[in-house]
């Protein structure tokens, strides 16, 4: 099956998502990645090949992509951030292939 995002993650400025762990996943997915409103992000050992490259990031911070192999156009992620309080992502030992 494939989904139409792959992660869609929204807080709120007043409480926004915090310390969440995603890991040990493989998926398909038309679009790759969009939060709004988060505190505390980490995906780790997963595979995701997806239709589009793009990461949205709307006042996100200390977010992290550890050991992910992305599998995407172009084979670069792009990220996209927004907002007072958005950081750009960190990338550890992270595979860009492009698909």
């Amino acid at each position: 099956m494939i989904s139409l995002l792959f992660i869609d993650l929204n807080g709120i400025p007043e409480t926004p998502a915090e310390n969440c762990l995603i890991e040990n996943l493989m998926g398909k997915t038309d679009k790759l990645i969009r939060m709004t409103d988060v505190k505390g992000f980490t995906l780790k050992n997963i595979t995701i090949q997806s239709k589009d490259s793009t990461v949205l990031i709307d006042d996100g911070r200390n977010i992290l992509f550890e050991q992910v192999h992305f599998q995407i156009p172009g084979g670069k992620v792009k990220i996209k951030t927004q907002g007072d309080l958005a950081k750009e992502p960190q990338f550890v030992r992270c595979l860009m292939k492009e698909y």
